[in-house]
């Protein structure tokens, strides 16, 4: 099982979308983080520059 940890700029990203685009997304990450399904990768974003960074797995 991989650690999947949002920054705080993701985190309020996250809390802002609509309650089903963040269903989708926290099921496909907790599928990810599960089992390894889906296409979910470190983002390469510079967080500090940039809000789209929306997980880091570890």
């Amino acid at each position: 099982m991989k650690t999947i940890v949002f920054t705080h700029a993701a985190a309020k990203d996250l809390d802002a979308l609509d309650a089903d685009a963040r269903k989708m997304i926290i099921a496909s990450l907790s599928a990810y983080a599960i089992d390894g399904r889906g296409d979910v990768s470190r983002s390469s974003a510079d967080v500090t520059a940039s809000a789209s960074a929306s997980a880091v797995t570890a």
